[in-house]
């Protein structure tokens, strides 16, 4: 009887972002349950609102600045303006996106819109430039598909060299982490501009924290070269698993089921709910 199975790599995304390869570096077979096929633990009733969401306003927000803002820089001159107009974008989409927390963020939101202002002001009058915000950018990395987001692309005005920026709202990664690769979303992303043959000259994390003496906080890649060839070489690995341990096989826990197609094959049938919500 001929094998009717599914090619491999029908069940995986076709495309990849950094943080679902950096998901499945760490645990491909966890990154799909939670990132492919949506299985998540319960939040408690009781749960405080999350990084993630407080992410969204300053993320939405920083697009719209950088979008309208005239310029690539913000001068001493500018500060005022661009105060008046990030604070204006920051409250519009924490409205949008969580009204009745506004007790809760915006003071944080009030007190990072004069830090973001200064910190690009100080960019600027060091010779960099954004270049681009929140853009995509796609390309073919160790033969995976990759589209990310960046947060922000700055532009050494001398050597045309790029900087790629992370925003972070949570913690960002230990140096120690970027180091071993333990975390290479931020690499690559530089992977992707590498591919593209641009110059690299620096890979950064920035926290927006909005409490304490120091509003944003700054992490930079110590080696931007080996953390780019680990995360490539990481990513090789992985799509030898995705072509290898994922081929599509008959789970014959359940006894099989009646419709052929995926949900037949799929190793990981019995876990998820596909058929009951989605058939």
């Amino acid at each position: 009887m001929p094998d009717t199975r599914p090619p491999a790599l029908q069940l995986a995304p076709t495309t990849y972002s950094p943080s679902l390869l950096e998901d499945a570096l760490a645990c491909p077979y966890k990154a799909a349950l939670t990132r492919h096929f949506g299985l998540r633990e319960w939040e408690a009733f009781n749960a405080l609102p999350n990084a993630r969401e407080f992410g969204l306003i300053l993320h939405s927000a920083l697009e719209d600045f950088w979008q309208t803002w005239p310029s690539r820089t913000v001068t001493p001159a500018d500060r005022g303006a661009a105060e008046d107009a990030l604070t204006t974008f920051f409250a519009k989409h924490l409205k949008r996106q969580a009204e009745e927390l506004t007790p809760l963020w915006q003071p944080r939101l009030t007190r990072l819109a004069p830090a973001l202002v200064e910190d690009w002001i100080e960019s600027g009058e060091a010779g960099y430039h954004v270049q681009a915000a929140e853009e995509e950018i796609t390309e073919v990395v160790s033969g995976l598909t990759v589209k990310a987001r960046v947060d922000r692309l700055d532009v050494n005005t001398k050597t045309n060299a790029l900087t790629v920026i992370d925003f972070k709202s949570g913690s960002t990664p230990s140096p120690k982490q970027l180091k071993t690769g333990e975390k290479p979303q931020l690499a690559i992303e530089g992977a992707l501009f590498q591919a593209q043959e641009k110059d690299l000259e620096n890979l950064r994390y920035v926290r927006l924290k909005g409490y304490g003496k120091e509003m944003i906080l700054t992490e930079d890649m110590a080696d931007v070269p080996a953390a780019i060839a680990a995360a490539e070489e990481g990513l090789g690995r992985l799509k030898n698993v995705l072509t290898t341990s994922w081929q599509a096989t008959p789970n014959l826990s359940e006894g099989g089921r009646e419709k052929a197609g995926h949900c037949t094959y799929c190793p990981h049938n019995g876990v998820c709910r596909f058929q009951e919500i989605g058939w």
